[in-house]
């Protein structure tokens, strides 16, 4: 099932001053609710960790006009005010089946979020959908590994292929799948990359091609979200959602004109 990944969307999309920082009185008082703000937050860590001196960071920054946005890179690696858009995507239709928008840049910590929020959609509809309320098998690419989301996988009885660490196109169609019964006193880390090499786990792998990562696509550029026009976590997530939903609409809506055009052409080749 849900092939994951996620994709970078920044907050702005010109370049336009806000009004809130067109004055100089209103933009002083931007930036000392930014660094109280940054000062507070320093202060929280270190009595949460124990570590840390309370005090920003000399390089700690803060948006003005998004501030629960966070600086990540982008697909092009370029560092951009953002928030990070996570989607679920069925392996057979690229219908999204959860989405979700976090502040964090790093994946390792959505694949079970994600995998908790397909559950969860499911649940009211097992009898509709003819599903578990747990998917049965998830992927994932390099950047939601991690040896405890395996165990969790695991735990849950979910079929996972996370793959361990990037891997290249010419790697990855030269080397040959492994037939062998999987070794005995495999690490878990060694189990994962054993099964990703055999032919299923390649095939379960390979369904990204065609399910997650055009399903990205489709949605920053026939949907348009490439830019969230609503700030922060009371308006991104919602638009993110709304976007989520019109491509789900689209995916259902052709192939309802494919499944008519076949019954038509059906009933022409009967006559």
């Amino acid at each position: 099932m849900p092939p994951m990944t996620r994709g970078t969307v920044r907050t702005v999309a010109g370049d336009e001053l806000p009004a809130e920082l067109a004055h100089r009185t209103t933009r002083l008082k931007k930036i000392r609710e930014a660094k109280e703000a940054l000062e507070a937050e320093a202060r929280e860590e270190q009595e949460r960790t124990g570590k840390g001196s309370g005090v920003p960071d000399a390089k700690a920054q803060r948006s003005f006009t998004d501030p629960e946005s966070r600086i990540m890179p982008n697909s092009d690696k370029v560092f951009v005010q953002a928030y990070n858009g996570q989607v679920a995507v069925d392996a057979g239709s690229q219908i999204i089946v959860a989405a979700l928008v976090v502040q964090a840049s790093n994946d390792k910590q959505q694949l079970i979020p994600m995998v908790e929020a397909v559950a969860d959609n499911f649940a009211d509809d097992e009898a509709l959908f003819l599903r578990a309320d747990v998917p049965g098998c998830v992927s994932a690419d390099a950047g939601y590994w991690s040896e405890a989301n395996a165990e969790c996988m695991e735990r849950f009885e979910i079929e996972a292929f996370i793959a361990t660490e990037r891997i290249g196109h010419r790697e990855w169609r030269d080397t040959k799948p492994l037939e062998d019964a999987m070794p005995e006193g495999l690490t878990i880390k060694e189990r994962m990359q054993y099964k990703l090499r055999t032919a299923r786990g390649r095939a379960e792998y390979d369904k990204r091609k065609i399910t997650a990562e055009p399903t990205i696509g489709q949605l920053k550029t026939v949907h348009g979200m490439r830019h969230f026009l609503l700030r922060g976590l009371a308006g991104a997530p919602g638009e993110w959602l709304l976007g989520c939903t019109s491509h789900n609409i689209l995916k259902m809506y052709r192939a309802a004109q494919r499944k008519l055009k076949m019954e038509r052409n059906a009933a022409l080749a009967a006559v």
